[in-house]
C-alpha cells in the first residue's frame, strides 16, 4: 500500500513539475496590443498607448506567460523603430515624462539597468518613485540603431532584480 501511495505521489509531482508552460506571441497589430495589455494585469498602466509613441516606422508587440505550478510570469514588451529625427525627438519625450532608478538609489535594493541587443535598459521609477519589484517597466533605447522598447513585467514572486540581464532575457520576448 505504501508502495502504491509513493509511486502515486511520485506520478502527481512529476505531472506537476513538468506542467511548466511558456507561452509567447508576437503582433505587429496595434489592436492586438492591446489585447495583450488586457491580458497582463496592470500593463495598462504602465505601458504606453501607441498614440504617445510618435511617429514610429514599426511596431512588434510580444507577450509572454510563464508558469510553473503556482508562480506566474507575465510580459509584454513593446519594440519601435524609427528615423533618425523622429527617434530623437521619442527619446526626448521619455526622458522628459519618465524617471529611471539609478546606481546606488537607496530606494532599489536591486539592478536597475541592462545592455541587451544594443538597447540601454533602464527600470523606471513608478509614480511612487519605488519599485515593489512585483511589477515594473523597463525602458531602452537603442541610439544606433534608432529603436525603443518598453518591456512590461508582473511577476509574484519577484523580491528583487540581482541580475537585471538574466531576468530579460529569460523572462522577455524580443522578436
Amino acid at each position: 500500500m505504501k508502495k502504491v501511495l509513493s509511486i502515486s505521489v511520485l506520478i502527481v509531482m512529476l505531472l506537476s513539475l513538468s506542467s511548466c508552460t511558456r507561452r509567447k506571441q508576437k503582433t505587429t497589430d496595434e489592436a492586438e496590443y492591446e489585447n495583450y495589455l488586457s491580458k497582463v494585469e496592470y500593463s495598462e498602466d504602465y505601458m504606453p498607448s501607441m498614440a504617445w509613441c510618435g511617429n514610429y516606422s514599426s511596431a512588434t508587440a510580444t507577450y509572454k506567460h510563464e508558469y510553473l505550478i503556482f508562480f506566474d510570469v507575465y510580459t509584454v514588451g513593446l519594440f519601435l523603430s524609427y528615423n533618425e529625427y523622429e527617434y530623437n525627438s521619442q527619446k526626448n519625450a521619455i526622458l522628459s515624462d519618465y524617471k529611471f532608478f539609478s546606481v546606488g538609489d537607496e530606494s532599489l535594493d536591486s539592478d536597475c539597468d541592462a545592455t541587451i541587443e544594443d538597447y540601454n535598459i533602464q527600470l523606471v521609477k513608478d509614480e511612487y518613485e519605488y519599485s515593489t519589484m512585483k511589477m515594473g517597466l523597463l525602458i531602452g533605447l537603442d541610439d544606433t540603431n534608432y529603436k525603443i522598447c518598453y518591456l512590461f513585467y508582473y511577476d509574484f514572486d519577484l523580491d528583487s532584480l540581482d541580475d537585471l540581464d538574466s531576468y530579460i532575457e529569460d523572462f522577455f520576448y524580443f522578436p
